[in-house]
């Protein structure tokens, strides 16, 4: 009796293993095959393992040091209004994707961290782009609002704002939300069917001195130094046309991620 229950219990605990195993390589295989949507087409995206976007209290910087969580990453960037909240950190040394996967899971198990957002490659000679909670999303008329709301809170995603001058795009954000990235949160919204456009706001190196927008670092159809000439050159038309230092809140133009 004894041996047959010992039997069932090694046979449980396989079983138990084996699920977690797939459930793991389940796990890698979906973050190093993720895509969104451009003009209605999947482009597939290769995730960077060297960053990740973090948005955490405030005590989880206070306690960076000494926490062992956060012992394989540099601090590159701490949170201000320019990146709305968000830290940047860099692995030590490049992980394999395991240890990438595991330290992404550990992050997110810990109560001070609400979102772990990744990177994604733009080739061997380019800097790796950030995503964050902010994405951008174009109605096909303006009296969908009403279904943009309706969509939204299904997910408890918020929406921030129409931007001005261009009332089919939007501005919202999954904080509190269930999605984990803006570019799982893109991908759900065109996949109702419901929507003109997308776009998840990849994050570029902008120089911000020419907008005191504190979303300006996102709108790299403003003012884009990864890519020279796709962009409308805000700054310099800022320098031109303004006599004064304040800019409204603009819309991020849907570039593709070239």
């Amino acid at each position: 009796m004894q041996r047959s229950l010992n039997l069932k219990n090694v046979v449980m605990k396989k079983k138990v293993n084996l699920l977690c195993l797939l459930f793991f390589l389940s796990f890698v295989n979906l973050h190093a095959q993720m895509s969104y949507y451009y003009k209605g087409q999947k482009v597939n995206l290769t995730l960077n393992r060297n960053y990740v976007h973090v948005i955490a209290d405030d005590e989880l910087l206070k306690s960076f040091d000494s926490n062992q969580l956060l012992q394989k990453f540099n601090i590159e960037q701490i949170n201000n209004k320019q990146t709305q909240g968000i830290i940047k950190l860099k692995f030590k040394s490049t992980p394999v994707m395991q240890e990438y996967s595991e330290a992404v899971e550990f992050l997110k198990e810990n109560k001070q961290v609400k979102y772990v957002l990744p990177f994604f490659e733009r080739g061997d000679t380019l800097s790796p782009i950030g995503t964050s909670d902010i994405f951008y999303l174009k109605l096909k008329e303006e009296k969908d609002t009403t279904l943009l709301k309706k969509v939204a809170a299904q997910q408890n995603v918020q929406i921030i704002k129409q931007v001005p001058f261009m009332p089919l795009w939007c501005i919202l954000s999954i904080r509190s939300s269930t999605l984990g990235n803006s570019v799982d949160a893109t991908n759900y919204f065109y996949e109702t069917g419901h929507f003109e456009e997308i776009d998840p706001a990849f994050m570029f190196n902008f120089s911000t001195n020419c907008a005191n927008d504190p979303s300006f670092n996102q709108l790299w159809g403003l003012k884009n130094t990864s890519y020279q000439g796709i962009d409308i050159d805000f700054g310099t038309a800022a320098s031109v046309t303004t006599t004064g230092n304040h800019w409204p809140l603009l819309g991020g133009m849907n570039r593709h991620l070239l």
